[in-house]
């Protein structure tokens, strides 16, 4: 993957509530599907990897960064969960 793209805050912002907007979803769903759509690409970038790290932000946006990909994590080796509630 060659090609970086930056986008300024208030442009992130106007793209999420339009998209929010037209599925009808929060912005938890939204981060939720972000964390998935993460995890998916990779899981299809690194497929041998054993070991990830996830690095988001510490309000409501980042839980959902960091939520689906443990979940994924989890449901793939129950028995090597890191994640101690």
């Amino acid at each position: 993957m060659s090609h970086r793209t930056a986008y300024c805050a208030d442009a992130v912002r106007a793209l999420e509530g339009a998209l929010m907007a037209s599925e009808g979803i929060d912005s938890n769903a939204l981060m939720e599907r972000a964390g998935t759509a993460a995890y998916a690409r990779a899981r299809r970038a690194f497929p041998g990897a054993r070991r990830w790290t996830v690095l988001a932000g510490q309000h409501r946006q980042g839980r959902g960064g960091v939520t689906r990909p443990v979940m994924h994590a989890e449901a793939e080796h129950p028995q090597r969960s890191g994640n101690q509630a």
